[in-house]
């Protein structure tokens, strides 16, 4: 019997603790019910199969190599905007896991991205909302959104700050900052403001990750983030001095038409709500016509019909980058077309299927170079 069974199985079990999963559960989600026991292989008693061992290691969200020959790596803790109603665990462990493939990917190709982000922390804690409100004003210079943030945010954070944007479908949204760098996970079936106004809310988070001003332990405190968390996001899309001017522009003898203010919630890219709340805010709407207009069903019509047309299709499960990183990585020879099967969650049947859904081809000729001057 091999020495590897021993130190195999007590990583398993660490791997099993971190999602508070039984025995049973893991081999389910493995599909290995029937096939193993875990306690046989922490015991040495029976060595799994480097096939058996791809299951487990795929189910509990870890990398082969490292429940082969460990350690496993520590991760960094996962902020939920609000937890995935079942098994929050394991989708925290599934985002870390794809952060940890494509920093593996950027390493491989040597496009790791400068950590720019940390250069717009906060440098003290944001314990209200003048801080929030500061911090807001003070990042959207550098980040350089130009008048509608909303529409700019996600691609200059991806390509000029490096930050890994997931989608899935648990969770309202997500964040964490690791070795990997800072990273954000959206809700895929969300509306495309609403996952607008998740990013701006993430970074947040991000911008203040070691600053939370707080004891962690107040029991009032996540839900303070939370609310400094959207309001730092609400003034970064709705800047005054570039909403106030384009409200009063539709204003007309002290009323606006609801047509109005749904097109002017487009045209931010935010949802009709978080558009009248910062009206409300800048004391350019009261609170009572607030919750009358959004609770009037004329108003919730129109809002509908505007929908479809800004409703783009639903975001691919991978970012687009991370595949093209992997497909490089494949066509130069430096990643297995298994491995890329398996960070694409497809098989190597259906490679170049998943691949066409990001404009690239398995036997397309990738062999052309340039000089660079």
């Amino acid at each position: 019997m091999s020495n590897l069974a021993i130190p195999v199985g007590e990583r398993i079990r660490e791997a099993m603790s971190r999602l508070n999963w039984t025995e049973d559960r893991l081999l389910e989600k493995a599909g290995l019910t029937g096939k193993l026991n875990v306690s046989e292989i922490e015991k040495g008693i029976r060595e799994p199969s480097v096939h058996e061992l791809s299951l487990l290691a795929d189910a509990l969200r870890v990398d082969f190599y490292d429940l082969l020959y460990g350690p496993l790596r520590k991760r960094p803790p996962v902020k939920w905007r609000a937890m995935p109603e079942e098994e929050p665990e394991f989708w925290a462990e599934d985002f870390l896991r794809n952060c940890e493939r494509y920093h593996f990917l950027e390493r491989l190709e040597g496009q790791c991205p400068e950590d720019k982000l940390c250069e717009l922390r906060s440098s003290s804690p944001v314990t209200n909302k003048r801080c929030a409100q500061r911090l807001a004003k003070t990042v959207s210079e550098p980040l350089r959104l130009g008048r509608r943030p909303a529409c700019a945010l996600r691609d200059v954070l991806e390509a000029d700050y490096g930050v890994k944007i997931w989608h899935g479908t648990h969770g309202s949204g997500a964040s964490t900052y690791g070795d990997f760098g800072p990273a954000v996970l959206l809700n895929a079936e969300h509306a495309p403001w609403r996952r607008t106004f998740s990013l701006a809310h993430e970074l947040f988070h991000l911008l203040t990750w070691s600053n939370d001003g707080a004891p962690i332990s107040s029991p009032e405190w996540p839900k303070r983030t939370e609310n400094l968390a959207d309001e730092f996001a609400a003034n970064l899309l709705l800047p005054r001095d570039e909403l106030i001017p384009a409200f009063e522009r539709l204003v007309h003898n002290n009323t606006i038409l609801y047509l109005h203010l749904v097109n002017l919630a487009r045209e931010f890219g935010v949802s009709t709500e978080a558009l009248m709340i910062r009206l409300r805010n800048l004391q350019r709407l009261t609170s009572e016509d607030v919750e009358t207009t959004l609770g009037d069903e004329r108003f919730k019509e129109l809002d509908r019909q505007s929908m479809p047309e800004k409703w783009t299709s639903s975001p691919p499960p991978f970012p687009k980058r991370f595949v093209e990183l992997g497909f490089a990585a494949y066509k130069k020879g430096n990643l297995s077309r298994g491995r890329l099967s398996e960070f694409l969650s497809t098989d190597r049947g259906d490679l170049n299927q998943v691949l066409s859904q990001y404009g690239l081809d398995e036997d397309q000729d990738c062999a052309g170079e340039l000089t660079a001057h």
